[in-house]
């Protein structure tokens, strides 16, 4: 079995590429990421929320709201920081 280490960064990279593909997010694409991650099946989103929300509070993801649900993009900053191209 993986080291918890391991799969915390497979679950982020896994989240960087779906974030990175400029195609907006809700949350719970996130936490579906996670639990598709082989070895956190059983994590119910923990390590995808604390992620998400370093993301959120470095001002590297922004939201807008359709209806209920909060739309996330990343911010120019984001994108800079987590490796893809400004603007």
């Amino acid at each position: 079995m993986p080291e918890t280490r391991d799969i915390e960064l497979a679950v982020e990279a896994a989240m960087i590429r779906r974030a990175l593909s400029g195609k907006p997010w809700t949350f719970d694409e996130m936490s579906q990421i996670e639990r598709g991650t082989p070895g956190a099946e059983h994590w119910w989103g923990r390590h995808a929320d604390r992620t998400h929300q370093r993301w959120r509070r470095k001002g590297w993801a922004t939201f807008t709201r359709a209806g209920r649900a909060p739309l996330w993009t990343l911010t120019d900053a984001g994108r800079a920081a987590l490796g893809g191209a400004n603007g």
